[in-house]
C-alpha cells in the first residue's frame, strides 16, 4: 500500500506526505510488517497489528521517529505548542479505530523522545528565578541544547515524566502534566551555575498550553 499527499481527515491539519506499508491480511487481523511515513517534516518507521476485539477494531504498534516538527504536531492535535524543535524517539501505541471519542482521547501510548537546540515556548525559568519566590512570569522562553523526555498518553491527557534538559549554565529535571483540555501543571528542579556560585530552585508551571504561568516556589 502506498499513499502520497494524503490527509486522513478533511478537517485535520495532519498531512501524510508519503506512506508505504506492507503486510499480511487475514479474516480479522492485519499484520503491518513494514511501515514508513513521511510527515510533519520528519519520518516514522515501525510495525503494527490491526485486529478486531469485541466488535471494535484496534491498531497497536511500535514506531521510531526522527526530525518531527513539534510545533506542527501540537497544532495538528488542536493544541497550542509549548515545545519548539525537532523530535526523535520511539513510541508504543494502541488506537481503537472505531472509538467515537476522537483520535487523541482514544489513543493510549508511551515512549521517549529527544530534541536538540530547541526551546520551551512561553516558559521562562531564568526570569522566574530572577524575580524571586511567588512572582509569576508569563511569556518568554527557555532554550535548551539537549532535551530528554519519557511520556505517557491516556484518556486525552499526556504526562511527561521525567523531563531533563540542559542549556549552558542551566540544568533542570521535572514533570509536566497536560489534560485533554490543555490545562497545564508541572514542577521542576532548576540548577543555575555561575562563575563563582550555583543555585538550585524549585519552579512550578500552571495555566494552560496557550498561556503558561511560571513561578519560583519556596
Amino acid at each position: 500500500f502506498e499513499a502520497y499527499g494524503w490527509r486522513p481527515a478533511s478537517d485535520n491539519a495532519w498531512v501524510i506526505d508519503s506512506m508505504k506499508l506492507n503486510g499480511l491480511v487475514s479474516s480479522n487481523r492485519i499484520d503491518i510488517q513494514g511501515l514508513e511515513i513521511s510527515t510533519m517534516d520528519g519520518v516514522l518507521n515501525g510495525t503494527a497489528i490491526m485486529e478486531g476485539e469485541s466488535n471494535r477494531a484496534v491498531l497497536r504498534g511500535v514506531l521510531s521517529f526522527e526530525r518531527l516538527n513539534a510545533v506542527r504536531i501540537a497544532e495538528a492535535f488542536g493544541q497550542a505548542p509549548i515545545l519548539q524543535g525537532d523530535l526523535a524517539g520511539e513510541v508504543r501505541f494502541a488506537l481503537p479505530l472505531t472509538d467515537g471519542r476522537g483520535l487523541l482521547t482514544a489513543t493510549e501510548a508511551e515512549g521517549r523522545l529527544t530534541s536538540h537546540r530547541g526551546s520551551l515556548r512561553n516558559v521562562d525559568f531564568a526570569e522566574a528565578i530572577r524575580r524571586g519566590v511567588g512572582k509569576p512570569v508569563q511569556g518568554g522562553a527557555t532554550s535548551f541544547e539537549q532535551l530528554n523526555v519519557r511520556f505517557t498518553v491516556k484518556s486525552g491527557s499526556v504526562l511527561f515524566s521525567p523531563i531533563q534538559f540542559s542549556s549552558g549554565l542551566l540544568q533542570s529535571r521535572g514533570v509536566i502534566d497536560v489534560t485533554d483540555n490543555g490545562k497545564l501543571s508541572g514542577r521542576f528542579d532548576v540548577q543555575m551555575r555561575g562563575s563563582a556560585n550555583q543555585s538550585k530552585e524549585l519552579i512550578s508551571l500552571a495555566g494552560n498550553l496557550k498561556t503558561p504561568v511560571t513561578q519560583q516556589e519556596k
